[in-house]
C-alpha cells in the first residue's frame, strides 16, 4: 500500500504488445483473481489489438456514421458541412492518431474516407483528385497530418520535463 493503488480485477486484461507473449505466466490481482489474456485492449475509447498496436478499424464506420448524419442535417451549405465534418468527425477518426501502428493499408483507408467526405460535400465525381479543394479549403491531406500530429506530440514529449523520458530520447 505504498502507492494507495487500487486495481479493478473485473476491468483489467493483460496483452502482451511488441513481442511474444509468455504462455506459461499466470498473474493474479487482488484476491487470486486470474487476469485475463486479451489480444485486444481498450483504452481511452480506442481498441488496440495485436503485437504492432495496430487501431481498431471502426473508427472508419463512426467516421462514415457521424458524416453521413452531417450531411442529412447540413444539406447544401458546403463550407458549413464541411466545417463540422472536420470538427467532429475528422478528429474522432484521428483520436489518439500519436499512438497507432499504421501499415500503408491502413493509411490509404483513412485518406479515403476523408477524400470521399469531400467528394460528397462539395459533390464530386468519385474519379476527381481533392487535392486542390482540399488546399483551398486549407484542410491537409491525412498523409500530412498523422505525420505531423506524431511530430508534434514527441516534440511535447520531449519538452515535457519528464527526464526518464527525455534520458530516453537522448540516446
Amino acid at each position: 500500500m505504498q502507492w494507495d493503488i487500487r486495481f479493478n480485477p473485473q476491468k483489467s486484461q493483460l496483452a502482451c504488445f511488441g513481442g511474444n507473449s509468455p504462455r506459461d505466466n499466470i498473474i493474479t490481482l487482488g484476491d487470486n483473481y486470474l487476469l485475463v489474456r486479451s489480444a485486444q485492449i481498450k483504452y481511452l475509447g480506442c481498441c488496440f489489438r495485436g503485437k504492432q498496436c495496430a487501431i481498431d478499424p471502426s473508427l472508419i464506420g463512426r467516421f462514415y456514421g457521424s458524416f453521413n448524419n452531417i450531411l442529412n442535417v447540413m444539406k447544401r451549405n458546403e463550407m458549413c458541412a464541411l466545417y463540422l465534418t472536420q470538427t467532429y468527425c475528422l478528429r474522432s477518426l484521428l483520436y489518439s492518431r500519436e499512438t497507432w501502428y499504421l501499415s500503408s493499408c491502413d493509411v490509404k483507408r483513412v485518406e479515403v474516407a476523408w477524400k470521399h467526405a469531400f467528394r460528397k460535400i462539395f459533390n464530386a465525381y468519385w474519379y476527381e483528385s481533392v487535392k486542390s479543394l482540399q488546399y483551398y479549403c486549407s484542410c491537409l491531406p491525412v498523409s500530412i497530418l498523422l505525420p505531423e500530429k506524431k511530430l508534434l506530440f514527441w516534440k511535447k514529449m520531449l519538452c515535457s520535463g519528464n527526464m526518464i523520458l527525455c534520458c530516453r530520447l537522448a540516446k
